[in-house]
């Protein structure tokens, strides 16, 4: 028995480095945390036998987790979540800019090209005495083929798409944003279970530290309940940790640079069943979805660009008139009065490139490419929307399971378990696995919560439909 108690408290010894907490009362998350036992001197515990054990110290009170998080902590509902999402994302915002230059390009799409002004002077430097002659005019391209149509449906084409796109992008950021939520609410359940958790093997502790000055149970049961205690110490702050990053992800989602404000989600994990059969919600989806959508509009737009294509290839010509004004003519071999002429120039090219054809094979391949490009994305929506409801009816499945009284019987076995300890009639090894199966029982529950909430996102992520709500 001395040997293990010394081995016990070895490894005690061992552990103290990594628990050196401060002599403060502490505070978790806004509320007062328990200590295990306030400090008190060394003595020396006695076993069942009578004889005297190891000295072990009183366990030292937990640190101060609070105050070195210097957060400001405000709540925040679902519906005001995903409101500021859309308004202050920053993400978001760059990608509306895409909408915006496409406006900006199918204005200039309607472009005319500009007329040309011309004027010219020339004079006599031979001394004959010639006429100076002063010329004007002006010219302009008259497209032809209609050029000016063609672009303007491609740049229609392309606002249609990016409008599409960013139709998208919001639909899968809508969905990130939901997902970051949900693991805020599990997150939260998480800590507040492992908090639990924490307090009964501290009264655990305490307990045990009461019955062996009683000398009812031995050394090894109060270092057992203490080892215990120090798992689920470390527990707690791992927990801890993964929701303040969690939450801390929620600011960036906001667009929030302040980063001294963290909002705590507000609400419940118990999501409404999904109404609609797996048909309806594929029909919905190669309807709604922004990809769809977009990829559909690649397609036009495709074509629309084969149709510049032939129309760039009708030569447009430049129509031009000027007048001349030349001044009398004083030669005396050859006088002249002052005269003024009219002139009108039309230029049109020989279209010999057009023999080359290779602009319209790569739009009519172009063409093509999107159109199978649509045929994969549509394919695409199927899968993921066949996908998802798989996910979702198992995860509801998954969440069925705890609906019963399994949660309450789990309650029940770890209070009959300390109760039969407290009497003498369970070891302390059935109360810690009873513990461990009460904690890991309400945490699958809450995994399981957490699935069906994703799950029902994804579905509806999918399908291009929205009402989810917390």
């Amino acid at each position: 028995m001395r040997r293990l108690n010394t081995v016990l408290w070895c490894l005690i010894l061992m552990s103290q480095p990594v628990v050196a907490w401060s002599q403060a009362q502490p505070t978790v998350r806004g509320h007062q945390a328990s200590q295990l036992t306030a400090p008190t001197p060394e003595r020396q515990p006695r076993t069942r036998d009578g004889s005297p054990g190891a000295r072990v110290p009183a366990l030292e009170p937990m640190p101060p987790i609070a105050s070195q998080i210097p957060f400001q902590r405000q709540e925040i509902s679902f519906k005001t979540f995903l409101q500021e999402v859309e308004r202050s994302n920053l993400d978001y915002a760059a990608q509306r800019y895409s909408v915006s230059i496409a406006e900006a390009q199918l204005t200039a799409a309607r472009v005319y090209p500009n007329p040309t002004l011309q004027s010219g002077y020339s004079t006599d430097v031979s001394h004959e005495k010639q006429a100076t002659a002063y010329a004007g005019g002006i010219s302009q391209t008259v497209l032809l083929g209609g050029k000016i149509r063609a672009r303007t449906e491609v740049a229609k084409s392309n606002l249609l798409v990016n409008a599409a796109q960013l139709e998208d992008f919001f639909r899968n950021l809508r969905a990130a944003a939901t997902n970051a939520y949900v693991d805020g609410l599990s997150g939260q359940l998480s800590l507040e279970r492992k908090k639990r958790s924490l307090e009964t093997l501290e009264r655990l502790v305490a307990s045990n530290q009461e019955r062996l000055r009683a000398g009812d149970i031995g050394e090894v049961d109060l270092l057992q309940s203490r080892v215990a205690a120090l798992q689920a110490r470390g527990d707690f702050l791992a927990a801890e940790s993964t929701l303040e990053q969690s939450l801390i992800g929620l600011t960036d989602l906001l667009g929030n640079r302040d980063q001294r404000v963290l909002f705590n989600p507000r609400g419940t994990l118990q999501v409404h069943p999904l109404t609609l059969a797996l048909e309806e919600l594929i029909a919905t989806a190669l309807v709604k979805r922004g990809d769809v959508l977009a990829a559909e509009r690649g397609r036009e737009g495709a074509r629309a660009q084969y149709n510049l294509t032939r129309a760039n290839r009708v030569p447009d010509v430049d129509v031009g008139v000027g007048v001349i004004h030349s001044t009398r003519i004083t030669n005396t071999i050859d006088p002249a009065p002052p005269w003024n002429s009219l002139a009108l120039t039309l230029s049109v090219p020989m279209p010999l490139s057009n023999i080359n054809k290779g602009d319209l094979m790569a739009a009519k391949s172009g063409e093509a490419q999107a159109d199978k490009a649509a045929e994969a994305i549509e394919l695409k929506a199927v899968t993921e929307v066949r996908q998802a409801y798989t996910r979702y009816n198992l995860a509801r499945v998954a969440v069925s399971q705890y609906s019963g009284e399994l949660l309450q019987d789990a309650d029940t076995v770890l209070e009959a378990k300390l109760y039969s300890y407290r009497r003498g009639s369970a070891s302390l090894l059935e109360v810690l696995d009873a513990q461990r199966a009460n904690n890991d029982t309400y945490l699958a529950y809450f995994a399981a919560l957490s699935e069906q909430a994703k799950s029902l996102v994804a579905v509806e992520q999918a399908a291009g439909i929205w009402d989810v709500d917390f």
